[in-house]
């Protein structure tokens, strides 16, 4: 079996910041959130607090405006994604196999995670961090307030925690597929060691795990609760609101890169991205998860509208042939469980493309290198927009709940305001979590 290089860079990332975190460990300080399970760390430092006065002292009056439209688009936001997440939920009890409408950002592949290449993941979660926290820093600098500090932070969890939660995902793995190995190369074969490794880790080192690396700035907060309440949402809407900017931004270099890049591409098929879950033909027939369809039934699909109409002209029981990049498979087809008529696979798809022959030879790099400048600029638009979205959610800590939380505070008497914002945020965490 090939080892994943992108799997062996995540390993090493990981480690490395683990490290760093170790030597700094006596200037962390550490809240913890969910003991032994979740901890957040903060480093503070004074990185970008002499850029912020710059940018203040000479762009105040742009910035103070800047401020005011974040005011009105975190709001709008606020509203967009609070819709979003209820629609989501109900969706989700509808259409059990509909999408989740709220997921980790990391750069492995498991339930639950929206997957980013770690090379990307590394890069937008770096610009969106520092983009977010700059513009709190920024805008707070403009209306005169304080900034004490800035640095880097991150939600962790022990060593010790960290190695069960990966056995018992090994072992479960396992018990779920019985014909699994515990070879090092298999799945459930690497959790278990990296379970078992991390574990004796622990007792030697005692400092947390880091996973979700931020940022973050900090404002004088006393001083920010005197002020009127516009400077205040307008301290608060700044990160989201600057996020959405260069989402959009994102999008707007990636149309034209995409163009461009659309002449030096061609379909090749329809990738197998993941299964659904249960006991469906894809995942019978052994077909693997990367595999790209290229026919069915002898009929070239190179486009997922190719695919889906040649299966549409079956029914559920029929025998079908499918051709992928790695073999032959037969599928009996299921019924689809939204509609009983229709058949059903049980795969998620999607389109799979690569450089058409001879542009490679005649470009050298360049096909690489634009397509994967379009795909950073697409991860770029989607996690800018879509952290920049979530930050805005009503909850405590986030943008979002500030944002509500000075409203209540201005306009409604204090233990009422207290009781509303802590009754709004307890909703949208089980929504969260729901989702």
């Amino acid at each position: 079996m090939a080892i994943d290089a992108r799997a062996v860079i995540t390993i090493v990332f990981f480690v490395a910041l683990a490290s760093y975190v170790f030597a700094k460990r006596r200037e962390m300080q550490v809240h913890k959130v969910v003991p032994p399970l979740l901890f957040f760390s903060m480093y503070r430092t004074t990185w970008g607090l002499k850029a912020m006065d710059r940018w203040a002292a000479k762009h105040g009056k742009l910035l103070t405006r800047l401020g005011t439209a974040g005011i009105v688009a975190g709001f709008l936001g606020m509203g967009f994604i609070c819709y979003a997440l209820v629609k989501s939920l109900f969706s989700l009890f509808a259409v059990p196999e509909a999408p989740a409408g709220v997921g980790l950002v990391l750069p492995f592949k498991a339930k639950g995670i929206f997957y980013v290449p770690i090379e990307y993941w590394v890069i937008c979660i770096f610009i969106i961090a520092l983009v977010h926290e700059f513009a709190h820093g920024v805008i707070a600098r403009a209306h005169g307030i304080k900034v004490k500090s800035s640095g880097f932070a991150f939600a962790g969890t022990t060593f010790k925690a960290l190695g069960i939660i990966l056995l018992l995902i090994g072992l479960w793995n396992n018990v779920r597929h019985p014909g699994a190995s515990f070879s090092i190369l298999s799945s459930s074969g690497t959790l278990v060691l990296m379970g078992i490794a991390l574990i004796i880790v622990s007792f030697f080192v005692n400092t947390i795990a880091p996973i979700i690396p931020a940022a973050f700035v900090e404002p004088d907060e006393k001083a920010l609760r005197k002020r009127p309440l516009r400077q205040q949402l307008a301290v608060f809407g700044a990160g989201p609101f600057s996020n959405v900017i260069v989402g959009l931004i994102a999008l707007g270099l990636l149309w034209p890169a995409a163009l461009v890049g659309a002449d030096m591409v061609e379909a090749n098929g329809v990738e197998i991205t993941n299964f659904v879950d249960g006991d469906f033909p894809a995942k019978q027939a052994g077909i693997t998860e990367g595999e790209i369809v290229e026919e069915v039934d002898g009929v070239p699909t190179p486009y997922l509208e190719n695919l889906s109409r040649e299966l549409q002209k079956r029914k559920p029981g029929d025998s079908v042939q499918l051709k992928t990049d790695k073999g032959q498979y037969t599928l009996t087809l299921a019924k689809n469980p939204d509609n009983e008529t229709s058949p059903y696979v049980g795969a998620f798809l999607s389109q799979s493309s690569h450089i058409k022959p001879g542009i490679r030879e005649r470009l050298w790099v360049l096909p690489d290198v634009l397509l994967w400048v379009s795909g950073l600029l697409l991860f770029l638009f989607i996690l800018n927009l879509g952290i920049g979205l979530f930050n805005l959610v009503p909850i405590g800590p986030l943008d979002g709940g500030r944002m509500l939380h000075a409203v209540l505070m201005a306009y409604v008497e204090k233990d009422k305001a207290m009781q509303l914002f802590s009754m709004i945020g307890l909703v949208f965490v089980i929504v969260v979590l729901m989702n």
